[in-house]
């Protein structure tokens, strides 16, 4: 992967009876500030996806699981970078989510994901969930 694409992990967090998924609201300081996302971040240099996801989820969210499964991989150009997204659905939380950033967060049904306004990036992994699991 060249440095030009920032790899990401992002987590599609189900809620213990898998009725929904938590979402996050990106700080408004940052690239696609206010937009809603699956959390997640940087895969730093030499780190498997799976290490950056439980990282990530931990330190933006306090939580930790047990399992987690690969959903959906995108890169996405936008006019100022690109990006390289694989996406992992992620069951069996320790702990109840608690953000460590203020960000805003909630849990949403999956026929509700359209109601919310995510970057473009996720669009496609939006409308795959509403389709195979709505």
């Amino acid at each position: 992967m060249s440095d030009s694409v920032i790899h990401v992990v992002a987590g599609i967090i189900w809620s213990q009876d898998k009725s929904q998924i938590l979402i996050t609201q990106r700080p408004k300081h940052l690239h696609k500030g206010g937009y809603w996302e699956f959390p997640g971040g940087k895969v730093e240099p030499l780190e498997s996806c799976e290490a950056a996801l439980a990282r990530e989820l931990f330190e933006e969210l306090a939580i930790c699981f047990t399992s987690e499964c690969f959903f959906q991989s995108i890169q996405f150009d936008y006019p100022e970078k690109t990006v390289k997204i694989d996406f992992y659905e992620v069951f069996d939380l320790l702990s109840e989510p608690s953000p460590q950033e203020q960000q805003d967060m909630c849990w949403v049904s999956v026929s509700e994901l359209g109601q919310y306004a995510f970057p473009e990036a996720n669009q496609a992994v939006v409308t795959n969930l509403m389709q195979s699991k709505g």
